[in-house]
């Protein structure tokens, strides 16, 4: 599904101020830097990404999150920090819907608020359209303004629905900003 190395080699983001992050797909072995990112984001960001109380995946939802059969998982770290996780995105398939893919996204408070995770967003789109899917999901807890605000500037036929605490946001990939001609 995800085997397209140019997509998930070590992809540079530049942020703003200049610095430069590296993203990467996860694997087994870094469950350990998987744990320590999750101990350095705080209880509101990790609530935001699993909606459950989760804290950190567990062992086993770690191996389910890098299986390539499921979808990918991919790492983020600064230029030249590889043992240091800044941020997480998980692309998953909805088993049922063939070519929808759910997104998920957590960026380390830390680095926040430095368009890490719209840069991410956008990267993850590329994969989604690459591999041939369609659409995009995403939920977010309601209430998450700023994110929703942030998925809509980048992909402004989005539809989402509310329904108790979580808001889905549907992103077909076809008629995102980026695809759509110039002109």
């Amino acid at each position: 599904m995800f085997h397209e190395k140019s997509l998930l080699g070590r992809h540079a983001i530049a942020l703003r101020g200049g610095t430069v992050t590296r993203t990467r797909r996860g694997t087994m072995g870094d469950f350990p830097l998987v744990q320590r990112f999750h101990d350095r984001c705080t209880p509101h960001s990790r609530a935001r990404r699993y909606h459950a109380g989760a804290t950190c995946p567990t062992e086993r939802q770690w191996e389910r999150l890098v299986d390539e059969g499921r979808g990918v998982t991919l790492l983020t770290h600064e230029e030249g920090s590889p043992e240091h996780v800044i941020a997480m995105t998980n692309l998953l398939r909805c088993p049922g819907e063939p070519g929808v893919l759910e997104l998920a996204v957590l960026v380390e408070d830390a680095w926040q608020a430095r368009l890490l995770g719209t840069q991410l967003f956008a990267h993850a789109r590329t994969l989604a359209r690459s591999t041939g899917h369609h659409a995009l999901r995403a939920y977010v807890p309601r209430g998450a303004d700023r994110l929703v605000s942030a998925i809509g500037r980048e992909a402004p036929n989005r539809r989402t629905f509310e329904e108790g605490p979580l808001v889905e946001i549907c992103i077909p990939l076809s008629r995102t900003r980026a695809t759509q001609p110039s002109g």
